[in-house]
C-alpha cells in the first residue's frame, strides 16, 4: 500500500519477478496490493511464477 509520504500520482509501489521471488523464499503465501495503486513490471512473468509457486497476487 501507499505511505502516507507516497504521492499516488508520480511515486507508486512497483511490484515484480524479484519481488514475487523474494516472497516465496521468505516461505509467505502471496502479496496484496491496493487496486490501481502499484506498478507491476512484467505482469505476465508474475502471473506465471506466481501461478508455478502457488502465490497469490491480490489486489483490495
Amino acid at each position: 500500500m501507499l505511505k502516507p509520504i507516497q504521492d499516488n500520482r508520480v511515486d507508486l509501489p512497483t511490484v515484480g519477478l524479484n519481488t514475487l521471488k523474494l516472497i516465496n523464499e521468505l516461505g509467505l503465501d502471496g502479496i496484496v496490493l491496493e487496486d490501481k495503486k502499484a506498478f507491476l513490471v512484467d505482469k505476465d512473468k508474475m502471473i506465471e511464477y506466481a501461478n508455478q509457486k502457488n502465490l497469490f497476487i491480490y489486489g483490495i
